[in-house]
């Protein structure tokens, strides 16, 4: 069966502070972050997490773009912000959680191009909405260009049937089947 759960002032052993840790970050970075988490609890733990300032992508490429000739920010930028923040950033819990939102409410790069800053800012909604709640989050990310742009509703035009004209439902699509319920409704 399922382990016990601890009682509220129990502090966690060696083993369970390294799993919880462990699913928790993108990884234990020393074992005086395991030390530390035995020492101040679960509890604790969270609330520092919660409490921690996200980080900002944007603010990320802003400090980069110098180190090119052109001054521009580039894809790799973005990427590398999004590592920064998951190898070294103190905000490990937000970054776990905004990367699981983005694996449900994705855009990408690639088709089409979508330039770095508003990948980057696509990134800091994420982790602003991490620890909100989803019906804020799906409100941004509606409302966000990137999401426009990936899911191609630039242009899209109101129902006109003199016209022939259909708004693109490419985006409501995406929203049923991969963002909320999914094409079956479990337990009818």
């Amino acid at each position: 069966g399922a382990p016990a759960r601890p009682a509220a002032d129990a502090r966690p052993t060696t083993v369970d502070a390294a799993r919880f840790l462990t699913q928790a970050t993108f990884g234990i970075r020393s074992t005086d972050e395991i030390e530390t988490l035995r020492t101040d609890g679960y509890e604790r733990w969270l609330w520092t997490q919660f409490s921690t300032p996200a980080a900002l992508h944007t603010s990320y490429l802003d400090a980069q773009k110098r180190r090119e000739k052109n001054r521009k920010a580039t894809d790799e930028m973005s990427y590398e912000a999004v590592w920064q923040q998951w190898l070294g950033g103190g905000d490990q819990l937000r970054a776990r959680v905004a990367f699981a939102l983005g694996q449900i409410v994705v855009i990408s790069n690639i088709a089409p191009d979508i330039r770095p800053y508003a990948m980057s800012s696509y990134m800091d909604l994420l982790n602003r909405n991490a620890f909100g709640n989803y019906r804020t989050l799906l409100k941004e990310v509606t409302l966000h260009p990137a999401m426009g742009y990936y899911l191609n509703m630039i242009e899209s035009e109101k129902d006109d049937e003199e016209r022939g004209i259909h708004p693109n439902e490419n985006y409501a699509r995406e929203v049923l089947q991969l963002f909320s319920i999914g094409l079956v409704q479990l337990n009818a």
